[in-house]
Order: structure tokens, then sequence, then C-alpha cells
């Protein structure tokens, strides 16, 4: 059985390894250990991240022989790795915290190599969770806005519920299945209970309802005073709203359809789009928020189910309440699906603000948006879309071959 407990300081020397699980908080999370980095070390604790980063995800990344985040490239410098686990070292004596989500994709023999580095005997690792019902809708925005996810929110959630399996067979190869290895928990929190043993393991339930409270409860792991950690990057990385995300993907098919689009691609395809988005359109408090729609419901519930029987058999310490991952949706005047509706935005508006976008980021990688003043949709969008979409398959394919042979060769 779980145990339900009050948050208490960790021994001086401890090593705090946060690895997610993703769209739990982390982003704010790891946005408050940055800001507040010197008034933590006048308190012993040290957040350590890469020189040049403000999380330790590209460290996460290199332990894993991984390339950097949303590329097909060669693996991250391994050196990036070694320089963290040198400067944890250093730090012996003191309280360390390294927060990266990318950890949660580390398979067992990473997380040996990872646990071996960091030395077991100092090592507190917790994971962070969130209600699958409120992930699902994250995820798929994530992925949209990311460029990774073209497909309607419906049809990505039929495809997602219908294999919750954290691993699957492709050929000879037992490979990561990409949602389901990073949010199936139980089987998450099962990889590192494993590696560093159940008394080693904190659970924290994350509450939407009080945003602060993951702050409050890793004041209370590090030995801080409250407000040690500030509240102001408490809302980093929210979720799009409904209008926003038909502009990102009206946004998504001039990239793909107009020769501009092409162009900001060509030059640098991760250029903070909603960040462009949210500085053209900055008031979104009144739009609809996306939730997983009423078919869906049921066979969430039963993941979820299935879940939270694991975590309870493992013994693990939960700070929160594990029945707040049960949380379902209540329809609302500002709740809905991705099919049933526009969210109140006039198409016009949505194409108006989507061009906007483009001559923006196309100004932001050095072009000159005037080149081109055509960014009407190109009749041929359908096959140059399908073209873009089994690319991007075809590289997400060949990103988990390369690792699953890199983990175990």
């Amino acid at each position: 059985m779980a145990l339900h407990v009050a948050p208490r300081a960790l021994p001086q020397g401890s090593l705090l390894l946060h690895v997610g699980a993703h769209k739990t908080g982390t982003t704010s999370l790891q946005a408050a250990l940055y800001e507040a980095r010197e008034g933590l070390m006048r308190h012993g604790v040290f957040n350590l991240v890469p020189q040049g980063h403000e999380t330790a995800n590209v460290a996460a990344r290199a332990a894993q022989r991984l390339p950097a985040s949303g590329t097909s490239g060669p693996p991250v410098d391994y050196a990036i790795w070694t320089e963290l686990v040198q400067a944890a070292a250093v730090h012996a004596k003191e309280r360390v915290v390294i927060s990266a989500e990318a950890f949660a994709t580390s398979e067992p023999t990473a997380i040996q190599n990872i646990v071996r580095d960091l030395g077991m005997e100092r090592l507190q690792v917790v994971v962070t969770l969130r209600a699958l019902a409120k992930i699902l809708p994250s995820q798929w925005q994530q992925d949209l806005h990311g460029a990774w996810e073209s497909r309607a929110f419906d049809s990505w959630l039929e495809s997602v519920l219908a294999d919750p399996r954290p691993s699957r067979r492709v050929g000879p190869l037992e490979l990561p299945n990409p949602f389901w290895y990073r949010h199936r928990h139980d089987a998450l929190v099962k990889r590192w209970a494993d590696a560093v043993g159940s008394d080693r393991m904190t659970i924290i339930v994350v509450d939407d309802q009080h945003p602060v409270a993951l702050f409050e409860t890793m004041e209370g792991l590090l030995g801080l005073q409250p407000g040690a950690l500030p509240r102001t990057t408490a809302q980093r990385n929210r979720s799009m709203t409904l209008p926003e995300m038909l502009i990102m993907q009206r946004y998504g098919e001039l990239l793909e359809s107009t020769e501009l689009g092409r162009r900001v691609v060509e030059r640098q395809r991760y250029h903070r789009a909603l960040r462009i988005l949210r500085k053209i359109r900055p008031d979104n408090s009144m739009d609809a928020r996306l939730e997983i729609p009423h078919w869906s419901l049921e066979r969430v519930h039963e993941i979820q189910e299935e879940i939270m029987s694991g975590l309870m058999a493992m013994d693990i310490r939960v700070i929160g309440t594990l029945k707040d991952l049960k949380w379902r949706p209540v329809p609302g005047p500002r709740t809905s699906s991705a099919g049933a509706g526009t969210g109140d935005l006039p198409s016009g508006e949505r194409d108006l603000i989507a061009e906007r976008m483009l001559k923006s980021a196309a100004r932001r990688v050095g072009l000159d948006s005037r080149a081109t003043g055509d960014h009407r949709r190109d009749p041929a969008i359908g096959p140059v879309r399908l073209f873009f979409s089994a690319r991007r398959s075809a590289a997400r394919a060949f990103r988990l071959a390369a690792r699953y042979l890199r983990i175990r060769y």
C-alpha cells in the first residue's frame, strides 16, 4: 500500500533527482529553481544545470546517448553529462537538485548508468504525476506546437488509447511506445524503483487547484524556507486554449504549404511559434480550454486505474493524494473537445493571426517576409502535408531504432 506523508527535508548531502514525468509542472519548477539559484546556494542547496542552460534536460539526453530534443542528429556531447556528474561530486556534503523530465525516457540500462554515476548512497528520486485526463490534451498540444503532430486531437487520442503499453515490438526490436513510455506512470516509477529501491523514491501528485503546492513540496524536501522558490514562474508553459490550437494548426499549414513557410522551416524548425502567437494575441482568459471528449472517458479511466494499482503495489511514499489522478473533466462554458467547434474564433481572424505569425517568424530567423506576398493556402496542401508527416514519422522511427542500438550495444 502506498504511503501518504507530509514532505520532510532530505538529509544533508542528498541528491534529489527529479525525473519528470512530462507535463506535470516541470517547466515551472525548473524555471523557479534556476531563478532562485543564487539564493539557494546561500542555504546550501545547489541546482545543477549545464552551462548556458536553465534546465538539466540536455544533460539527461547526453546520459542516454540521445540527440538534442526534436532533432535526429548525432547524440548530445557526453561530456555535458560527465561535467554535471563532476559538479554534483564537488557538493557531496550539500543538498543537490537535478531536474529534467528527459530522464523519464531512460531505459533500464541507461538508468543503471545514471545511478552509478551520481552515486546510489546519496540519491533520492522524485517523480511528479498528474491525472492522465489532463496530460492527454496537454501532450497533444505540445506535439502540435512543436510541429511533430498534425492530426486532429480526436484522431490522435483514438490512436494513443488503442495501445497503452509502454513498449511495443517493431520487427525484432522492442521499442518504446512514444507516449506511453513517458506516461504509463506505473512503469516509469518501476523502472527507477528497480534501480534505486522503493525507499529512495518519492511520488508527488500535482494539485492543479493549488499550482504553488509543487513549489512548497520541493522547498520542504530541500530544507528551504517557504517562499524560497519564486511563485512568478507557476504558470510557465501553460497549455494552449482551443482558439490558440486552431491558429497553430493554420500556422502549421502555412509552414508546409507556402514558400515563405518552407523557408522558415529550413532556416530554423523550432522558432518558438507559441511565444510569437501570445505576443500577437496576449489575452486568452476567455478562451475555451481543451478537454478529452466524452467517448474517451471510460477508456482513460480504465487505464488510469491500472496505473494507480501499479503505483500502490510498490510501497513508495506519496506526497499528495493518488485519488487525484482519477480526475475527470466536467463540461462547462469554457471547455470543449477539439471537434466541438471553433472556440468562438472567426476563421478570418484565425487566418490573419497565422499570417502575422509567419511574417514575425520570418523576421526572427533573418528572412525578408516581403519576399513572397502570397500566403494563401496551396491547392497541393494535402500531398505536401502527407509528405511532411511521412518524413517526420520516418525520422522518429530512425531515432527510436538508433536509441535502441546505442543503449544496448
